[in-house]
């Protein structure tokens, strides 16, 4: 049995990570098949030393400095007359990210992916990491960028990923340079926070030829290619995502970048996402316009952005609000009297037909389990008041304590490395 982490942390990781994955990794992903290296990566940085997403959080009431449930943008509407504050921001990055990802999501194979960033949990545990490093003073907004932002997403096709969307990455810039003092990756203007036994941590920036996990470690204008820092590949360059090459490139079957295929060409199996250009799909091996709603589909003749394979048969896929099918919804999400709805979390109603993405359902609510409970390891975000191991729930590890993760420590501890193995030691933040 994998183990998971605690109600915030589901990749065994911390927030930071899951926002990583949102600036670093393909769009298609916005976290997917490329996620596995970052949700795997040792406890050397502070992306496992953010602030618990649990002691910011709140979806409900009011006051002064509350972060509210965000509702969604209207797709594509990225211009704005008002001036853009971070919550306004915020709304229209995900409102607009989320519509891309439900166009996207026959070509990309995206619906394990939008769950991240489209469930209210997930989103407003991310803005709330960033509006924490605002009020730090570490991280600095910059709306005319975000502007740029909103604009970049809302005209981007199937075929960009988030690393060719720069605009969006330096919406947030981090008031610490290489070498300087950090809590947070976000602190860093470039690079990583790498933080160990002591605080605080230092910005750290890989150069062309240093080892990486991810591509936020490296300098800018590099990625993390075959586990070292390197330009995008070219044409004809080996690839084994579609990170690895220069936009407009794909990652072809052959482990070479090239250019997107066109309509009537060879799709064969791509890596990293489907190998036709624009909103053409990989039909029965050839690149063509997907199948309308209501129209057959199957595997190899999927449905035209916008559409989802239900029962061999092409329905819209909603978001939230949205009109739908049963099928039809994004990911953590349900079909509930015709209308997309977010699947419940912790202290939520909840039922067979809805069942809990954060807790166990006990007596129609969603419940956090205490150690001792039997747990199954896949709840989205977490279903232990600590975490789960070997299908029991077990209590957050105390100071000092043997850890993979943040998330298996207790209140105010992060797993950092003290001299070998990680433990569980006082955050920095």
């Amino acid at each position: 049995m994998a183990e998971t982490g605690g109600p915030f942390y589901p990749c065994g990781e911390s927030l930071e990570v899951c926002m990583n994955r949102i600036r670093t990794l393909t769009l298609v992903v916005m976290i997917g098949a490329l996620v596995a290296p970052a949700c795997a990566s040792p406890m050397v940085t502070a992306h496992d030393a953010a602030p618990p997403g649990d002691s910011m959080v709140s979806l409900d009431g009011g006051g002064e400095g509350h972060v509210t449930a965000m509702t969604d943008a209207a797709p594509g509407d990225a211009t704005l007359t008002a001036a853009l504050d971070v919550n306004t921001y915020f709304d229209e990055f995900f409102g607009t990210l989320c519509a891309w990802l439900v166009r996207c999501e026959p070509k990309l194979g995206a619906a394990a992916f939008g769950e991240v960033s489209c469930h209210p949990l997930r989103r407003e545990a991310v803005r709330a990491q960033f509006l924490a490093g605002l009020s730090a003073g570490t991280t600095d907004f910059e709306p005319a960028v975000a502007r740029e932002c909103l604009a970049e997403l809302s005209a981007a096709t199937c075929n960009v990923a988030s690393v060719d969307l720069t605009r969006c990455d330096d919406a947030f810039v981090g008031r610490a340079f290489e070498g300087q003092p950090c809590a947070t990756d976000l602190a860093c203007r470039e690079g990583v926070c790498s933080v160990g036994a002591r605080c605080p941590g230092s910005c750290v920036v890989q150069d062309e030829g240093d080892v990486c996990a991810r591509p936020s470690e490296c300098a800018r204008g590099l990625t993390c290619r075959g586990g070292s820092c390197a330009p995008p590949a070219t044409s004809g360059q080996p690839c084994s995502r579609r990170t690895d090459c220069a936009y407009p490139l794909a990652c072809g079957a052959a482990g070479a970048c090239q250019v997107p295929a066109g309509p009537g060409e060879s799709c064969a199996t791509s890596l990293g996402g489907d190998l036709c250009g624009g909103d053409d799909v990989c039909r029965d091996g050839l690149c063509a316009a997907g199948a309308g709603v209501g129209s057959a589909c199957s595997r190899t003749a999927p449905c035209a952005p916008g559409g989802r394979c239900v029962e061999e048969t092409c329905v819209a896929t909603g978001v939230a609000g949205a009109s739908c099918e049963v099928g039809g919804c994004i990911a953590l999400h349900a079909c509930v009297g015709a209308v997309c709805v977010p699947l419940p979390h912790r202290g939520a109603a909840c039922s067979a037909e809805l069942p809990c993405v954060q807790g166990a359902c006990r007596d129609g609510v969603c419940a956090v389990l205490p150690a001792g409970e039997e747990c199954d390891g896949d709840v989205q975000f977490g279903e232990c008041e600590g975490f789960c191991r070997s299908g029991t729930c077990e209590a957050p590890l105390d100071e000092g304590a043997r850890c993979r993760s943040s998330s298996q420590c207790g209140p105010d501890l992060s797993c950092r490395e003290a001299d070998g193995p990680g433990r569980c030691l006082p955050a920095c933040w």
